[in-house]
């Protein structure tokens, strides 16, 4: 299976830590499949999906020309949420708010990668860190999510974003390729 890529904020030591505590109480109590690796907590800007070295360095001229466009700007994590049905989300996952400078930056990098030939998402983007995959609790997650401790608020300074690289059966499984300082 051919690598896949993505393009995304990293998260500083300090948020990352408080995300991975809040996980740490959540995972007692609740069966989801896979819990994501603190080292791979992440706010996605773009997934590429499988690409060739020739389409990777056009995303990376695009990349740093954004870079230019765009400076730091404050995030925070917010309440916890998640995605697909209720009663078995596909994934949990860490709200992030702040600044609207975010949506311009991933208006940015989408509107680059499109140019650079690949499919951009129809869904409206939705900021946030993922936490765990595929519920397996023998009763709904909605039951459960009663009981969901409250998420810690953190901030931090967007400072970069990076280009990542998928590593299936790896754990921490992404590795930054690039990096591009706002």
């Amino acid at each position: 299976m051919s690598p896949h890529y993505f393009i995304a904020l990293p998260l500083p030591t300090q948020p990352a830590e408080r995300v991975h505590s809040w996980k740490k109480q959540v995972e007692q109590d609740f069966p989801f499949k896979k819990w994501v690796h603190p080292n791979d907590y992440h706010v996605t800007l773009f997934f590429l999906g499988a690409a060739d070295s020739t389409k990777l360095q056009r995303v990376c001229a695009y990349m740093d020309e954004v870079a230019q466009e765009v400076t730091t700007f404050s995030l925070q994590t917010t309440q916890a949420g998640w995605f697909g049905k209720t009663s078995s989300p596909r994934i949990l996952w860490a709200g992030v708010s702040g600044s609207d400078v975010l949506y311009d930056l991933q208006k940015q990098v989408a509107d680059r990668c499109e140019k650079a030939g690949f499919a951009v998402e129809k869904r409206p983007y939705k900021p946030h860190i993922t936490v765990a995959r595929t519920w397996q609790g023998k009763h709904s997650f909605q039951d459960a999510a009663k009981a969901l401790p409250i998420l810690p608020s953190s901030s931090w300074e967007a400072k970069e974003f990076v280009l990542y690289q998928t590593h299936l059966g790896r754990q921490p499984k992404y590795e930054r390729l690039e990096t591009f300082l706002l």
